[in-house]
């Protein structure tokens, strides 16, 4: 039977394996190797005596391979591959081995026609691995090896002990044997990859989660917060505008009223000036008569008493206006102040000293203020000394109030004097007149002139008086106005502050249909609402935009870490499917073929593989009888299909040579047992052929004949894999083209002697 090629053989193979400081390998060596012609590759036989350090070949290419297992390489610890030295040569410090490759066919996944893979190791532990002479990780020459078909571990280096441990092992572990002859390993790291990214992305979706819900409450406050500055800037804006109408609609309507009040007094004044000057006229006019002497002593002495009344009346008259004006204006100022508390203005200079300095101390703590606690808490007690201020001007207001109520009293009382006064002398001037007016009309035609102008002249004085009687309304209307002016000053300037210019410059077009009474209660409620929302840190905004962009960040981290997360599942999941048909094919064909050595190494009997699902024992009893045992060898397709949803844990391997029957394939013999896993070696390498395989005394427990069937098989596998068999076997040396001698001399290095067998022969005939 020969073995099947496969449309994706290729003719890749190891060229030379270059030792140095391996185990007994102390001096550099080279073993060179070609394909035997353009259709096979060959085999090359090392042989040589025990302890000549034969096997340490097959151990030094394990080892480049990537082989981490001190045990498996023979040694305790990972030095033990230096080599230690001898009585005649000196340990060395550094172990290397590196293969070539030849690749000119382009089969290995590397753009040159020569690869190189070495391995390097130092006395002090650290170890380096190169492709093409450039520092690489170990993935990274496991991942090569992989997609160029090189069993790492499991069959591109076949031991002694691991030829049986193949049929004694777990179907666990004879998973991971037949996963690198199906070609899945790559898959396999790849999907430890993924899994282990999927594994860090999770974590890391786990942590940013916490972080996550950790922020949400901070992150709802601040939010909170901000909303309601945002809410507070939005009533802010909105009482600024109303503030603009309602004060200055008032104030353009005082500011007005009062420019009016000015244009009167100036027409009034004006009007009293003209009346006062016909009036002197008129004077002049009589003092000229009374020089004329035409009229009586009697109403000459008359007129100077009537005079002389009048003056004192004048006077008095004047008084009596003053007062009055003083008393409404008074009374004006009294009518803004509503609070009833009493306080001496002594007392409240004393209390607003002592608040000046409590002023300057909290200025002082201001400017040493070093956290934000500390500024709160001084915000807390400017908050307490302004409240404090307000009281007392409000209580200094009252006191004010009180000093005018009691100034009214006495003005009023004076008034009332004056008034008494006026009624003497208008009753003095009324008997005056009478008397005058007795006399007058003895000489009524005489004096008739004079009296005419005494006449006229009362007249003008009647009009001075109506017109200062006039001239007074208007000083306490704008007596009245200046003091509501001021009132408006005070309160726009508790309220607004730093705006009060900007209100004072509100032009008449603005505010020419502002109702203010209309207006004041949405200024109230804006005033309310203001008070309602409360003072809020501005360093909140700040605060909440750096908790926002984590937040955000962790969101968005969360998002991508989700996406990652399904990514490496689907991936890992097409793997899977990928590696499962994988296997299922491979398995299939092995078990064929595994059948077929089978019988041809044992003259007969029956073996196979059978794959074992997660819903199935890793170990099978009762099988009785060779039905039992043929079914499970049997790759039945409906059974295969009814599980192909789930997981390969295994495979069980069923071995029964002609003649017997066999329940435990543990029960073999020594011999059975190598010939069944040389059957199942040859079996894979027929379905899965590698470029390359190191065979280290498999052949050691077959007698002759069955050693001369297994150099036949294995030269006609040697068509699609390179063979490097150390050996004792001579069917085996037989068949090998070049043969490799190894010796070990009394300085304990291995030596090398090769000898191409087709070249000898010749020689020797």
């Amino acid at each position: 039977m020969g073995p099947r090629m496969r449309e994706d053989d290729n003719f890749m193979y190891l060229s030379q394996i270059d030792i140095h400081g391996f185990k007994s390998f102390a001096t550099k060596t080279a073993l060179t190797f070609s394909p035997e012609d353009n259709a096979k590759k060959g085999i090359t036989a090392v042989v040589g005596p025990n302890g000549s350090g034969k096997s340490n070949i097959a151990d030094a290419i394990r080892w480049v391979l990537g082989e981490q297992s001190v045990k498996l390489l023979r040694g305790k610890k990972s030095e033990d591959v230096i080599f230690a030295g001898s009585e005649k040569k000196s340990r060395l410090g550094m172990a290397e081995v590196i293969l070539t490759i030849n690749n000119e066919d382009g089969d290995f996944p590397m753009e040159a026609s020569e690869v190189t893979i070495g391995r390097r190791l130092y006395r002090d532990g650290s170890s380096e691995y190169y492709v093409q002479g450039n520092k690489v990780r170990l993935l990274d020459v496991s991942m090569l090896l992989a997609r160029a078909g090189i069993g790492g571990r499991s069959y591109a280096v076949i031991g002694q002990g691991m030829i049986d441990h193949v049929l004694v092992s777990s179907p666990t572990e004879r998973k991971a044997f037949f996963d690198e002859a199906a070609g899945v390993k790559e898959f396999e790291m790849k999907k430890r990859q993924a899994e282990n990214k999927l594994k860090a992305s999770r974590e890391n979706l786990e942590h940013a989660q916490t972080v996550i819900e950790e922020l949400t409450p901070r992150m709802r406050s601040l939010s909170r917060a901000v909303k309601r500055l945002e809410e507070r800037g939005e009533v802010e804006t909105e009482l600024k505008k109303v503030q603009k109408l309602y004060y200055g609609a008032q104030w353009r309507n005082v500011a007005d009223r009062l420019g009016a009040v000015g244009g009167k007094e100036k027409e009034i004044n004006r009007r009293l000036d003209a009346a006062n000057k016909k009036r002197g006229d008129l004077q002049n006019q009589l003092a000229g008569l009374e020089q004329s002497n035409t009229v009586s002593e009697d109403i000459l002495e008359f007129q100077k008493q009537y005079e002389g009344v009048r003056r004192e009346r004048e006077d008095v008259y004047k008084k009596l206006m003053k007062a009055q004006t003083e008393v409404e204006i008074l009374k004006a100022r009294s009518r803004v102040v509503t609070d009833s508390r009493q306080i001496p203005q002594g007392e409240i200079a004393a209390a607003l000293d002592d608040l000046s300095k409590s002023f300057d101390k909290l200025l002082g703590e201001v400017e040493n203020c070093g956290t934000l606690s500390d500024l709160s808490m001084l915000q807390d007690n400017f908050k307490t000394y302004r409240s404090q201020m307000d009281d007392l001007m409000k209580r200094y207001q009252t006191a004010k109030k009180v000093e005018n109520t009691d100034e009214v009293k006495r003005l009023e009382k004076e008034v009332e004097g004056l008034e008494e006064k006026l009624k003497g002398f208008d009753v003095s001037m009324s008997k005056i007149k009478e008397k005058m007016s007795d006399v007058s009309s003895q000489e009524k035609e005489k004096k008739s002139a004079f009296f005419d102008v005494q006449r006229e002249m009362q007249q003008a004085s009647t009009i001075v008086h109506r017109i200062e009687q006039e001239l007074n309304h208007q000083e306490i209307e704008k007596a009245k106005l200046e003091t509501k002016r001021d009132s408006l000053e005070n309160e726009m300037r508790y309220e607004l502050e730093e705006r009060i210019g900007e209100i004072k410059q509100v032009s008449a077009e603005v505010v020419k249909d502002v109702n203010v009474q209309e207006l004041q209660p949405t200024l109230f409620r804006l005033k309310h609402r203001l008070e309602m929302i409360g003072g809020i840190d501005p360093e909140t905004v700040s605060e909440f935009e750096e908790v926002k962009d984590r937040y955000d960040f962790l969101v968005t981290q969360v998002e991508d870490l989700l996406s990652t997360i399904e990514a490496l599942e689907s991936g890992i999941a097409d793997l899977q499917i990928e590696m499962k048909r994988r296997r299922t094919d491979v398995i299939g064909k092995i078990n064929t073929e595994f059948g077929k050595y089978f019988q041809m190494l044992f003259v007969g009997g029956k073996a196979g593989l059978v794959p074992l699902y997660a819903t199935e024992k890793l170990a099978h009893e009762g099988e009785d009888d060779e039905d039992e045992i043929a079914s499970q060898a049997r790759n039945d397709v409906s059974k295969k299909s009814a599980k192909k949803e789930k997981e390969l844990i295994g495979i069980e391997i069923t071995a029964q040579p002609p003649g017997k029957r066999i329940k435990d394939i543990n029960i073999l013999s020594g011999g059975e047992r190598a010939l069944t896993s040389v059957a199942l070696i040859c079996a894979i390498l027929t379905v899965s052929p590698s470029p390359f395989v190191v065979l280290d005394e498999v052949d050691a427990a077959l007698d002759e004949a069955n050693s001369i069937r297994y150099a036949e098989i294995l030269e006609k596998l040697s068509h699609t894999t390179q063979f490097i068999v150390v050996t004792h076997n001579r069917a085996s040396m037989q068949k090998s083209k070049v043969l490799y001698g190894v010796t070990m001399g009394d300085d304990g290095v291995s030596q090398l002697l090769s000898v191409e067998l087709e070249k000898a022969a010749a020689w020797a005939k």
